[in-house]
């Protein structure tokens, strides 16, 4: 038995990303078990020519009180290791702009993938992690920096450990309302999934034939929408983030909070001197 699901109606299905994990196409840039088929499907689907969008913020001049490194804590919250410490580090971009990380701990971080139908980076159990945050002892660019001298603020992208698994796909256009414009890493097909042997497919509009994907590939690209796709193939924007920090200077400490997905959590930092 088969039922047919939208990518909308698949958020709500949840798709059980951890249990899919057959190999069965690859639908990125490299070619899987199907061979010439898979090209053929391939062939005729739109490419993306949306062009990336230009950048919408600069970061302001590396300020020497907060060149180096700060160690600290998150306040009443822990990481999935159990331990609630935060590393951020500070330095001077080859421009001369303030650039930095933020590292939260906990676990390793796994290698970058290779194959374009890897499903990214996985948790303990070797299922996807899709929308965990933080990810363990990943340094997540600071993005959108501001600072006028006490107060610094700046955003973390949440999906940043998926850019190497991003960078590996092809970029598709959805010409299908409501992604008119957008792109996406996969066709924006609707999808099915086999409730016998719980593996994914994608409807073929143009030919009605069920393709088969990873059920992690899926869940990543067309509903978790985890890569930015654009003209130039697809990424993860670092340059905005759906977390923030926000923490005033005094001597040596940094004192506020992050907001976004795991927050509001208090945060305090200290000098590493």
């Amino acid at each position: 038995m088969q039922r047919r699901l939208s990518t909308a109606a698949i958020l709500f299905v949840g798709l059980a990303a951890s249990a899919c994990r057959a190999k069965v196409l690859d639908l990125g840039n490299t070619i899987g078990d199907a061979g010439s088929s898979a090209q053929s499907i391939l062939a005729g689907v739109p490419r993306c020519t949306t062009p990336p969008l230009a950048a919408a913020h600069s970061s302001p001049p590396a300020a020497a009180p907060l060149l180096g490194s700060w160690t600290g804590y998150v306040e009443a919250y822990t990481f999935g290791s159990g331990s609630n410490v935060v590393g951020v580090t500070f330095g001077a971009a080859p421009d001369g702009t303030l650039a930095g990380t933020i590292t939260f701990d906990g676990g390793e971080v796994p290698p970058p993938s290779t194959s374009a139908s890897d499903p990214l980076p996985s948790g303990p159990d070797g299922g996807s992690i899709v929308g965990q945050f933080p990810y363990g002892r990943f340094a997540y660019t600071a993005a959108d920096v501001t600072f006028d001298g006490t107060r610094l603020t700046f955003h973390i992208a949440t999906n940043e450990p998926w850019k190497p698994w991003c960078e590996l796909q092809t970029s598709y256009r959805w010409p299908a309302a409501p992604a008119q414009g957008l792109c996406g890493c996969l066709p924006n097909w609707e999808a099915m999934i086999n409730n016998d042997d719980g593996k994914c497919f994608l409807d073929d509009p143009a030919t009605g034939e069920a393709v088969p994907v990873v059920c992690n590939v899926y869940q990543a690209c067309n509903a978790d929408l985890v890569c930015s796709c654009w003209s130039t193939g697809c990424t993860v924007d670092t340059a905005t983030g759906e977390s923030s920090v926000d923490v005033r200077l005094t001597p040596g400490h940094l004192d506020g909070s992050i907001t976004g997905t795991i927050a509001p959590i208090g945060l305090h930092l200290t000098q590493v001197p």
